[in-house]
C-alpha cells in the first residue's frame, strides 16, 4: 500500500502526517493482533513494516490511452519502498529516511540506524526507527543512550567499542535495541 501528500493541493506539514499516520497504522494492527489473537489464526503474528519519506516527486493521472491511474512516481517513490523493504532486517516497525525525520517537529522519539545506500545513488541516506510521538521514558532514554553511545563507533569501523555499547544497549532495553 502508497499514502502520499501534498496532492493534489500543497499539504506544508507533510511529514508530520505521514509520521502520525504511520503510528497510528501500527497501533491499530496491534489492536487487531489483541483483539483478534485468540480467534483468528495466525494474527497474533500479525506485523506491517512501514517506510516513510519527504522528497520530491511527480504525481497525477499517468498511463496510456487504454489504461489510465492517478498515482506517484519518482526517486523518492523508489526510496520509500527501499526503506520499507528494510524493516524486517533493522526489527522496526517504522523506518524513516533522515529527510522526513529533519522536518519533524519536537516530539517525537526516534534512532538513528544506519546509513545505506540505495542502488544507483552515490549518497548515503540516514535511517531512523521512529518509535513514537512522546519523550522517552527513563529506561528508555538509558538504552538509547548507549545506542547512540555505540553508532559513532560502528560508523568508524571501531567494532569492538560498536559492539560493547550495542550490548548495554540490548541489556538495557531487555529487547531488541
Amino acid at each position: 500500500m502508497i499514502a502520499f501528500w501534498g496532492a493534489p493541493l500543497p499539504v506544508e506539514d507533510h511529514p508530520l502526517a505521514a509520521a502520525e499516520a504511520a503510528l497510528n497504522m501500527q497501533e491499530e494492527v496491534a489492536r487487531l493482533r489483541e483483539g483478534l489473537g485468540d480467534s483468528v489464526p495466525g494474527m497474533d503474528r500479525l506485523k506491517i513494516g512501514i517506510g516513510i519519506h519527504s522528497g520530491e516527486v511527480s504525481v497525477g493521472n499517468m498511463g496510456s490511452e487504454l489504461r489510465v491511474d492517478y498515482t506517484v512516481i519518482g526517486d523518492g517513490v523508489n526510496l520509500c519502498a527501499r526503506i520499507e523493504s528494510l524493516t524486517k532486517k533493522y526489527g522496526a516497525a517504522v523506518l524513516a529516511s533522515g529527510d522526513l525525520i529533519d522536518r519533524l517537529p519536537e516530539g517525537f522519539l526516534w534512532r538513528e540506524l544506519d546509513e545505506i545506500r540505495v542502488k544507483g545513488k552515490t549518497s548515503g541516506v540516514r535511517l531512523f526507527e521512529l518509535l513514537g510521538r512522546r519523550e522517552a521514558t527513563p529506561e528508555e532514554k538509558g538504552w538509547l543512550d548507549a545506542y547512540a553511545a555505540g553508532l559513532p563507533a560502528y560508523k568508524a569501523g571501531r567494532w569492538d567499542e560498536a559492539e560493547a555499547a550495542f550490548a548495554k544497549s540490548y541489556q538495557l532495553s531487555g529487547d531488541d535495541a
